[in-house]
């Protein structure tokens, strides 16, 4: 029950403050942002973690192990809610942003 309240709550907050300041904010805090939240999911919902864990392990077999898979689940989930806030930040993109957040290598074989 609590933790569904708690859920509820980290909802409430992110759709109905958060989103609308993520446009606006740095691409480095925006990631540090990203990469906590997918700590929390890490450490809060272990219904995701195992069954991220268990796929895994029916992928990777016995070449890693527990520990090495935790710690790839773990970034796993810090990359993915990294590029669910990166996607926040699209209404507010501009060049300079984009410019600051890609870079691309071989520009002189864009003409060829």
């Amino acid at each position: 029950m609590l933790k569904t309240v708690v859920d509820q709550t980290i909802k409430f907050i992110f759709l109905y403050i958060i989103r609308y300041v993520l446009p606006f904010l740095p691409h480095k805090v925006i990631c540090i942002l990203g990469e906590w939240s997918g700590l929390l999911t890490y450490l809060l919902d272990n219904r995701k973690g195992q069954a991220v864990k268990k796929e895994l392990k029916g992928l990777f077999g016995e070449t890693f192990s527990d520990k090495e898979l935790n710690n790839l689940l773990r970034r796993g989930l810090s990359n993915l809610r990294k590029c669910h806030f990166e996607t926040w930040m699209f209404p507010a993109l501009n060049q300079k942003k984009i410019r600051n957040m890609c870079f691309f290598l071989g520009k002189e074989h864009l003409e060829e």
